[in-house]
């Protein structure tokens, strides 16, 4: 079994707010890192994420979960885990690793709390003449094959057992 290392943090922020955070470029840049997956759960979402071969290390798989604690707030498990399944020392690499993405979230985080999903284009409404009195008409949502559900709020396709939209991070249920 590999080394590693895993802590769990509050953040006052929601789901929706921190998803766009962790598929942001320069995050992953800031870090180091790239994202190979993004997966929805039932209560929320987990990404993966990989750090590469370096002189002091032969690569982290960095695992962030994000669950509900309360509808304000989100506990992050960030678990850090050595690359070779054979490598039982990491030196303190995988607790420095958590600790530096944990203070990255913390640092950008601000640049997402007032994020707000993108708008589909069918949802902005276009001006009429000046001479014409709007006319608004209900967005209808575009007809789902049976069996499968689409987001609400930007229209992706969802899981079906998913509560978070795995695109813009919105609640579903």
């Amino acid at each position: 079994m590999a080394a590693n290392y895993s802590n769990n943090y509050i953040f006052n922020a929601t789901i929706a707010q921190l998803v766009p955070l962790l598929r942001d470029r320069a995050f992953a840049n800031e870090l180091n890192i790239e994202m190979k997956s993004e997966n929805p759960m039932p209560n929320g979402v987990w990404y993966r994420f990989h750090h590469g071969v370096s002189f002091t290390s032969w690569g982290e798989k960095i695992t962030i979960t994000l669950t509900p604690a309360s509808p304000a707030t989100t506990n992050v498990h960030i678990k850090s885990e050595c690359g070779m399944p054979t490598q039982v020392i990491d030196w303190g690499k995988n607790k420095q690793v958590v600790c530096n993405v944990y203070e990255c979230m913390e640092r950008n985080i601000q640049r997402f709390l007032s994020y707000t999903p993108p708008t589909r284009p069918e949802q902005i409404p276009t001006p009429a003449p000046p001479s014409v009195a709007p006319v608004t008409a209900p967005v209808t949502p575009k007809s789902a094959p049976i069996g499968k559900s689409f987001c609400t709020n930007c229209g992706a396709q969802l899981h079906p057992e998913a509560i978070f939209c795995g695109n813009c991070g919105s609640k579903q249920r």
